[in-house]
């Protein structure tokens, strides 16, 4: 039986060795080469190049599309097919509420009056409480039963209250999606019933999250497990609600849970959004298109353990990022350079140690009469895009490059002094040109005098000559004449 050849080092330097066949024995050509590969190995390392521990992926999910956000800074930690369309189902009602919680400034005791066309738009086999018309609720009843009971007439109700009807404020609902920069989300009706026309991304349901978390009140409310809604004439039996979120209803809960919504149609499938804080970080995580319900759970908790347990914080400012300085130009003048600054606190992948690299997005040049819109793309040392932040630049410098510029005489200052300069050599050469032109016409004066005088002292020269010979013709004629003629003068005539 012939032994087994001991295993190779999988370094690419030994890959590269050929094999060579021992002529010891082989029991001890056996021994002798796993000495030699023991101490080979860390060798072959050496030879090959000393690798960092290779960075861990994110778990693998059957959601179609899902996304791991940070709150913080929109930092994208981890995303499978995060911008095709997808149906959002019931997760919708996390736009509605925030905007019912936005609109009535954390008041929820205004009493509401169910309106016949809240309960007529409630699709068929869709979720609800069994609202009635003329039935009375308070607004914090209509909130709970949205989030908790997934109820679309309790999210007609609260739409009708906050904008006066249900198409005013699926209306409010596409504004505040432009307002948030989203391109790829429309609204159909406030509760995510199915619709041709109700859409968007995984991408863009975490940024509604991201701002959602920031209305005051919305984040106590995606906690809540349950609620008591007291009866009322119309309905004398109290209602009892409880969310359906397994991370919440766990015992323990997941570590750190705020809550979450989530959604379920038949041309949605399962929808999930968490949002999860520890150590004063939120993450938010949202997952589409689940096939079975305990997919959109589970994988909620496993992108949630990847974001805590795979990243370190680390520090991105302008110092770090190398940021260059940007030229301020106003009303055409150049008054000097600025430094930007963009900062913010980063999620590093372990494992991922090159230093951060930045690239400037936004104009060549800053007017502070103008709107500003500099960023900043961040990139780990594996070339990795880690996240793009807003740049502004100093404040300090600005305000002294614009008060130095306020302190100079007017002519002084580098858009007035072409303008002046132009202007004095105008006057300069006119006042030059000027002086020719009156020059010109004395000497052209004074030549025509000189001629005029020349012309006139020959004529008269001429004249004298001729007179002179008049009177010599005169003379003889006379000395011809007659006697008697002789004694009347001759007169020139």
């Amino acid at each position: 039986m012939t032994a087994a050849h001991p295993p190779r080092c999988a370094c690419p330097a030994c890959l590269r060795r050929p094999v060579r066949r021992a002529f010891l024995p082989r029991t001890l050509a056996a021994g002798l080469a796993a000495l030699l590969l023991a101490a080979a190995t860390p060798l072959c390392a050496l030879a090959a190049g000393a690798h960092s521990p290779p960075v861990a992926g994110p778990p693998e999910l059957t959601a179609e599309s899902y996304i791991l956000m940070d709150a913080a800074t929109g930092q994208v930690l981890a995303e499978k097919d995060p911008d095709s369309l997808r149906y959002p189902a019931s997760t919708t009602k996390l736009m509605t509420l925030a905007l019912v919680l936005e609109g009535c400034g954390g008041d929820l005791t205004p009493q509401l009056t169910v309106s016949e066309s809240a309960v007529t738009a409630v699709g068929p086999g869709s979720s609800s409480i069994f609202l009635r018309p003329g039935e009375t609720l308070s607004l914090e009843d209509a909130v709970w039963a949205a989030l908790l009971e997934s109820a679309n007439d309790a999210a007609n109700v609260l739409a009708e209250h906050a904008a006066g009807s249900i198409e005013a404020f699926v209306a409010r609902m596409n504004q505040k999606a432009a307002e948030l920069g989203l391109q790829s989300t429309h609204f159909a009706n406030p509760s995510g019933y199915h619709s041709e026309q109700h859409y968007t991304t995984a991408r863009e349901l975490a940024l509604i999250t991201r701002w959602a978390l920031t209305v005051p009140g919305f984040a106590e409310l995606l906690g809540g497990v349950s609620h008591t809604m007291p009866g009322n004439p119309v309905h004398p039996a109290e209602r009892q609600m409880l969310t359906d979120n397994r991370l919440l209803l766990d015992d323990p809960p997941y570590p750190g849970l705020v809550g979450g919504k989530s959604g379920w149609t038949p041309e949605a499938h399962f929808t999930m959004v968490e949002a999860a804080e520890r150590e004063g970080r939120t993450l938010i995580v949202v997952t589409l298109a689940c096939p079975r319900k305990a997919d959109r759970f589970a994988g909620c908790a496993a992108l949630l353990d990847y974001g805590f347990e795979h990243f370190v914080p680390v520090q991105a400012d302008a110092a770090r990022l190398g940021l260059p300085p940007l030229p301020v130009v106003c009303g055409g003048e150049r008054l000097g350079e600025v430094p930007l600054e963009a900062s913010a606190e980063l999620l590093l992948p372990e494992g991922d140690t090159g230093p951060l690299s930045a690239r400037y997005l936004g104009p060549p040049e800053y007017d502070p009469d103008l709107p500003f819109d500099g960023q900043v793309a961040v990139y780990a040392g594996s070339g990795r895009l880690l996240a793009v932040l807003d740049a502004v630049p100093r404040q300090s410098v600005l305000d002294n490059l614009l008060q130095a510029r306020k302190q100079k005489p007017p002519w002084d200052r580098r858009g007035l002094q072409p303008i002046v300069l132009m202007a004095f050599f105008i006057a300069a050469g006119a006042a030059l040109l000027s002086q020719g032109a009156l020059r010109f016409d004395a000497l052209r004066r004074d030549a025509a005098r000189r001629r005029l005088g020349r012309l006139r002292a020959g004529g008269l020269a001429r004249i004298e000559q001729l007179e002179r010979a008049h009177g010599e013709e005169t003379s003889k004629a006379g000395q011809e004449n007659s006697p008697e003629d002789a004694s009347y003068p001759t007169r020139l005539r």
